[in-house]
Protein backbone atom coordinates (compact mmCIF):
# COMPACT_ATOMS: atom_id res chain seq x y z
CA UNK A 1 0.00 0.00 0.00
CA UNK A 2 3.06 2.43 0.47
CA UNK A 3 4.24 1.54 -2.60
CA UNK A 4 1.24 2.33 -4.16
CA UNK A 5 0.93 5.81 -3.11
CA UNK A 6 4.68 6.79 -3.42
CA UNK A 7 4.02 5.87 -7.44
CA UNK A 8 0.94 7.77 -7.68
CA UNK A 9 2.91 10.81 -5.53
CA UNK A 10 5.32 10.27 -8.32
CA UNK A 11 3.13 10.59 -11.14
CA UNK A 12 1.39 13.76 -9.42
CA UNK A 13 4.87 15.66 -9.34
CA UNK A 14 5.71 13.97 -12.62
CA UNK A 15 2.46 15.44 -14.68
CA UNK A 16 2.92 18.72 -12.89
CA UNK A 17 6.78 19.04 -14.24
CA UNK A 18 5.13 18.22 -17.80
CA UNK A 19 2.64 20.92 -17.52
CA UNK A 20 5.24 23.69 -16.55
CA UNK A 21 7.86 22.85 -19.23
CA UNK A 22 6.40 25.29 -22.32
CA UNK A 23 6.42 27.98 -19.84
CA UNK A 24 10.17 27.62 -19.02
CA UNK A 25 10.94 27.17 -22.72
CA UNK A 26 10.11 31.05 -23.72
CA UNK A 27 13.38 32.68 -24.36
CA UNK A 28 13.93 36.83 -25.48
CA UNK A 29 16.58 38.05 -28.06
CA UNK A 30 18.60 40.82 -26.98
CA UNK A 31 19.88 41.32 -30.28
CA UNK A 32 16.73 42.36 -31.49
CA UNK A 33 15.88 44.73 -28.65
CA UNK A 34 18.77 46.75 -29.21
CA UNK A 35 18.24 46.93 -33.16
CA UNK A 36 14.88 48.51 -32.36
CA UNK A 37 16.08 51.06 -29.88
CA UNK A 38 18.75 51.83 -32.63
CA UNK A 39 16.18 52.37 -35.12
CA UNK A 40 13.93 54.08 -33.07
CA UNK A 41 16.64 56.70 -32.33
CA UNK A 42 17.43 57.01 -36.07
CA UNK A 43 14.21 58.26 -36.32
CA UNK A 44 14.69 60.46 -33.88
CA UNK A 45 17.29 62.03 -34.97
CA UNK A 46 15.65 62.39 -38.62
CA UNK A 47 12.46 64.09 -37.30
CA UNK A 48 15.45 66.59 -35.48
CA UNK A 49 17.04 66.92 -38.77
CA UNK A 50 14.22 68.16 -40.83
CA UNK A 51 13.00 70.15 -38.09
CA UNK A 52 16.08 71.78 -37.96
CA UNK A 53 15.96 72.42 -41.86
CA UNK A 54 12.51 73.73 -41.68
CA UNK A 55 13.29 75.95 -39.27
CA UNK A 56 16.18 77.02 -41.28
CA UNK A 57 14.09 77.31 -44.64
CA UNK A 58 11.75 79.42 -42.34
CA UNK A 59 14.42 82.31 -41.49
CA UNK A 60 15.74 82.38 -45.03
CA UNK A 61 12.56 83.18 -46.14
CA UNK A 62 11.95 85.36 -43.58
CA UNK A 63 15.57 87.18 -44.17
CA UNK A 64 14.18 87.50 -47.88
CA UNK A 65 12.26 90.46 -46.83
CA UNK A 66 15.04 92.24 -44.94
CA UNK A 67 16.88 95.24 -46.55
CA UNK A 68 20.16 94.32 -48.11
CA UNK A 69 22.06 97.23 -47.14
CA UNK A 70 24.19 97.61 -50.61
CA UNK A 71 22.37 100.64 -51.52
CA UNK A 72 25.42 103.03 -50.69
CA UNK A 73 28.13 100.60 -52.29
CA UNK A 74 26.00 100.20 -56.02
CA UNK A 75 25.78 104.20 -56.34
CA UNK A 76 29.23 104.22 -56.14
CA UNK A 77 29.81 101.90 -58.97
CA UNK A 78 26.75 103.54 -60.76
CA UNK A 79 28.08 106.72 -60.36
CA UNK A 80 32.20 106.22 -60.75
CA UNK A 81 34.08 108.38 -62.24
CA UNK A 82 35.71 105.30 -64.47
CA UNK A 83 32.27 105.21 -66.50
CA UNK A 84 33.25 108.01 -68.51
CA UNK A 85 36.94 107.00 -68.24
CA UNK A 86 37.45 105.62 -71.99
CA UNK A 87 37.24 108.16 -74.47
CA UNK A 88 36.10 107.36 -77.74
CA UNK A 89 38.19 106.10 -80.12
CA UNK A 90 37.89 108.78 -82.60
CA UNK A 91 40.27 111.01 -80.24
CA UNK A 92 42.96 108.65 -82.30
CA UNK A 93 42.68 110.77 -85.80
CA UNK A 94 46.26 110.66 -87.31
CA UNK A 95 44.89 114.00 -89.52
CA UNK A 96 44.03 115.90 -86.68
CA UNK A 97 46.18 117.36 -83.10
CA UNK A 98 43.74 119.24 -81.31
CA UNK A 99 43.59 119.23 -77.67
CA UNK A 100 40.16 120.61 -77.56
CA UNK A 101 38.03 117.77 -79.15
CA UNK A 102 39.10 115.34 -75.77
CA UNK A 103 35.80 115.36 -73.63
CA UNK A 104 36.96 115.44 -69.72
CA UNK A 105 40.69 114.69 -70.69
CA UNK A 106 41.08 118.26 -72.71
CA UNK A 107 41.92 120.81 -69.53
CA UNK A 108 44.84 117.90 -68.36
CA UNK A 109 45.77 117.59 -71.90
CA UNK A 110 46.54 120.86 -72.60
CA UNK A 111 48.41 121.28 -69.52
CA UNK A 112 50.72 118.62 -69.89
CA UNK A 113 51.50 120.01 -73.57
CA UNK A 114 52.41 123.26 -71.93
CA UNK A 115 54.39 121.87 -69.47
CA UNK A 116 56.30 119.34 -72.24
CA UNK A 117 56.52 122.67 -74.64
CA UNK A 118 60.20 124.17 -75.53
CA UNK A 119 59.18 126.31 -78.24
CA UNK A 120 56.60 127.73 -80.15
CA UNK A 121 55.70 126.46 -83.58
CA UNK A 122 55.64 128.44 -87.25
CA UNK A 123 52.32 128.33 -88.13
CA UNK A 124 53.91 128.42 -91.49
CA UNK A 125 56.00 125.33 -91.24
CA UNK A 126 55.17 121.96 -92.08
CA UNK A 127 58.24 120.42 -90.25
CA UNK A 128 56.92 122.58 -87.04
CA UNK A 129 53.21 121.69 -87.45
CA UNK A 130 53.91 118.14 -87.33
CA UNK A 131 56.34 118.22 -84.58
CA UNK A 132 53.52 120.40 -82.46
CA UNK A 133 51.03 117.18 -83.78
CA UNK A 134 53.32 114.95 -82.09
CA UNK A 135 53.37 116.56 -78.85
CA UNK A 136 49.44 117.40 -78.41
CA UNK A 137 49.42 113.67 -79.16
CA UNK A 138 52.08 112.73 -76.23
CA UNK A 139 50.47 114.76 -74.16
CA UNK A 140 46.78 113.53 -75.24
CA UNK A 141 48.44 109.73 -74.51
CA UNK A 142 49.46 110.88 -70.56
CA UNK A 143 46.32 112.72 -70.24
CA UNK A 144 44.59 109.46 -71.12
CA UNK A 145 46.71 107.34 -68.83
CA UNK A 146 46.27 109.25 -65.92
CA UNK A 147 43.07 108.97 -65.85
CA UNK A 148 42.99 105.15 -66.68
CA UNK A 149 45.06 104.85 -63.40
CA UNK A 150 43.23 106.95 -61.36
CA UNK A 151 39.57 105.37 -62.35
CA UNK A 152 40.93 102.26 -61.96
CA UNK A 153 42.27 103.04 -58.24
CA UNK A 154 38.74 104.13 -57.44
CA UNK A 155 36.77 101.03 -58.74
CA UNK A 156 40.06 98.82 -56.63
CA UNK A 157 38.38 100.83 -53.59
CA UNK A 158 34.67 100.41 -53.97
CA UNK A 159 34.69 96.54 -55.41
CA UNK A 160 36.62 96.24 -52.11
CA UNK A 161 34.23 97.88 -50.17
CA UNK A 162 31.95 95.09 -51.95
CA UNK A 163 33.91 92.14 -51.23
CA UNK A 164 33.76 93.41 -47.62
CA UNK A 165 30.15 93.71 -47.59
CA UNK A 166 29.54 90.14 -48.81
CA UNK A 167 32.19 89.15 -46.41
CA UNK A 168 30.14 90.30 -43.44
CA UNK A 169 26.47 89.90 -44.86
CA UNK A 170 23.26 89.37 -42.47
CA UNK A 171 20.97 87.87 -44.35
CA UNK A 172 20.63 86.03 -47.30
CA UNK A 173 18.68 89.05 -49.40
CA UNK A 174 21.85 91.45 -49.00
CA UNK A 175 24.13 88.39 -50.00
CA UNK A 176 21.91 87.80 -52.99
CA UNK A 177 22.00 91.71 -53.81
CA UNK A 178 26.01 91.77 -53.90
CA UNK A 179 26.03 88.50 -55.61
CA UNK A 180 23.81 90.39 -58.62
CA UNK A 181 26.09 93.19 -58.26
CA UNK A 182 29.35 91.32 -58.78
CA UNK A 183 27.83 89.24 -61.71
CA UNK A 184 26.80 93.06 -63.05
CA UNK A 185 29.97 94.93 -62.39
CA UNK A 186 31.88 91.44 -64.37
CA UNK A 187 29.79 92.07 -67.04
CA UNK A 188 31.02 95.66 -67.25
CA UNK A 189 34.54 94.98 -66.84
CA UNK A 190 34.22 92.05 -70.10
CA UNK A 191 32.86 95.45 -71.98
CA UNK A 192 35.52 97.92 -70.61
CA UNK A 193 37.97 95.34 -71.83
CA UNK A 194 36.19 95.38 -75.32
CA UNK A 195 36.52 99.27 -75.43
CA UNK A 196 40.33 99.23 -74.29
CA UNK A 197 41.25 96.80 -77.11
CA UNK A 198 39.71 98.97 -79.47
CA UNK A 199 41.33 102.28 -78.15
CA UNK A 200 44.84 100.10 -78.39
CA UNK A 201 43.80 99.03 -81.92
CA UNK A 202 42.85 102.64 -82.86
CA UNK A 203 45.91 104.10 -81.32
CA UNK A 204 48.26 101.43 -83.01
CA UNK A 205 46.15 102.12 -86.02
CA UNK A 206 47.04 106.18 -85.71
CA UNK A 207 50.89 105.48 -85.19
CA UNK A 208 50.82 103.50 -88.66
CA UNK A 209 49.09 106.35 -90.45
CA UNK A 210 51.72 108.59 -89.35
CA UNK A 211 54.55 106.80 -90.00
CA UNK A 212 52.79 105.93 -93.64
CA UNK A 213 52.61 109.54 -94.10
CA UNK A 214 56.22 110.27 -93.46
CA UNK A 215 57.41 107.72 -95.47
CA UNK A 216 54.83 108.88 -98.29
CA UNK A 217 56.27 112.41 -97.90
CA UNK A 218 60.08 111.43 -98.45
CA UNK A 219 59.01 109.52 -100.94
CA UNK A 220 57.55 112.57 -102.90
CA UNK A 221 60.46 114.91 -101.67
CA UNK A 222 62.94 112.64 -103.36
CA UNK A 223 60.77 112.35 -106.71
CA UNK A 224 60.37 115.98 -106.82
CA UNK A 225 64.40 116.05 -106.42
CA UNK A 226 64.73 113.61 -109.28
CA UNK A 227 62.27 115.63 -111.70
CA UNK A 228 64.39 118.94 -110.68
CA UNK A 229 67.65 117.55 -111.34
CA UNK A 230 66.35 115.94 -114.91
CA UNK A 231 64.97 119.33 -115.48
CA UNK A 232 67.95 120.93 -115.01
CA UNK A 233 70.69 119.08 -116.11
CA UNK A 234 68.87 117.39 -119.34
CA UNK A 235 68.32 118.83 -122.55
Amino acid sequence: MRKLRFSAGALVIAGLGAATAPAAMIVHDPTSYVQLVQQAQTALDQLESLRTQIEQGRRLVETLDEASGIEDIAAILETGAWRSALPDAAIFDPSEAALDDLGALTARAQQLRDEQRLFEADPESDHDQRLEAAGARAARDLALAESLSAALAQRNTALASMDQALASASSARAVLDLQAQTALEQTRLANEQLQLQALQLAQAAEARAIAQAQEERVALARRQRMAAYAATFQP
